[in-house]
């Protein structure tokens, strides 16, 4: 079940005994909680439990067990739990009618995974454009506000399409610019660039050479306190799929299951790795490895390396 059909779900449906939140979208897994703690509505704070990462197995499967009070459903919370899953199976096989429970889990690693089929999964992975789309008109109208197309197109750039950012600075530049409109001047001054985007416009910087374009990027990357070794890392990975996607044919769909990442991130990837040759980019990736092994062998430092791996690269 995608996010975005869980809402009528819950308020139109019988609610399944067992659900399992997976995704990357922060706000789209605090949104569901908020949906599934609205479902309760008679003395929530003795109907529902919500169990953190260390809590004990034996504690969350008695809550599941217990009788709610008064109310039709007791909820249980289970984020981020830290123990093994496979404690829950006997209880998965059987559960209790009058209990739903809930479990977050942002990665559905292999314990899990064999007793995903008991749960009906929600999808809390980022969006589609038409869903943001719709959630920004609907906070702009609210203030009278609205946006310039390319302002909201570089927006969802900064945010590479992530609900929680989205969220955060469209309510603030609505109030900045109530009844005004939202310029692409007002996204570069309120809203911070993420990671990925900065990487994508260094490795658009490198493809046309600008050699102060990539200084000024890594700068504010160091300025951030990220690592170089990560930041070698978020470059060679970016580089590694705009081989890939240099090299393989198939369309966004298949290149973005293949990839792992979303499919406005693969249309982007493929426009951007038609700026390079495949014998370019096949040596900065091989320029990676030999970096990478010189750093792990104790030959050079990380910031060294980093700067010898985008300098050798322009």
């Amino acid at each position: 079940m995608k996010f975005s059909e869980l809402k009528k779900h819950l308020s139109s449906e019988v609610l399944k005994r067992a659900y399992l939140l997976t995704g990357d979208d922060e706000y789209l897994f605090l949104s569901a909680l908020k949906f599934f703690k609205n479902t309760v509505t008679i003395m929530p704070e003795i109907n529902i439990s919500v169990h953190d990462g260390a809590s004990d197995a034996k504690k969350i499967l008695e809550d599941l067990e217990s009788a709610p009070f008064a109310s039709p459903h007791r909820l249980v919370i289970v984020n981020g739990f830290k123990g093994d899953f496979k404690v829950f199976e006997k209880y998965l096989k059987e559960p209790n009618p009058s209990s739903v429970l809930v479990v977050c889990a942002k990665e559905v690693k292999e314990a899990l995974k064999k007793l995903q089929n008991y749960f009906e999964t929600v999808d809390c992975s980022r969006v589609d454009e038409r869903f943001i789309r719709a959630f920004v008109n609907k906070v702009l109208s609210e203030h009278g506000t609205s946006i310039e197309e390319t302002a909201l197109k570089l927006l969802l750039d900064y945010t590479n399409h992530y609900m929680f950012a989205i969220s955060t600075n469209i309510e603030k530049l609505a109030m900045l610019r109530m009844n005004s409109v939202i310029t692409i001047q007002d996204i570069k001054d309120n809203v911070p660039a993420g990671y990925d985007f900065k990487i994508y416009e260094l490795s658009d910087a490198i493809a046309k050479s600008e050699r102060e374009k990539i200084s000024n990027i890594i700068l504010s990357l160091y300025a951030e306190k990220m690592p170089s070794s990560t930041l070698m890392s978020l470059v060679y990975s970016h580089f590694r799929r705009l081989l890939y996607c240099a090299v393989t044919s198939g369309g966004v769909g298949e290149l973005s299951k293949n990839l792992g990442v979303k499919e406005f991130a693969v249309s982007k990837y493929l426009a951007q790795s038609k700026k390079y040759s495949v014998k370019s980019l096949k040596g900065i990736v091989d320029k990676f490895h030999e970096l990478d092994f010189s750093i792990k062998s104790g030959k050079i430092e990380a910031d060294i390396a980093f700067e010898l791996f985008v300098t050798n690269i322009v």
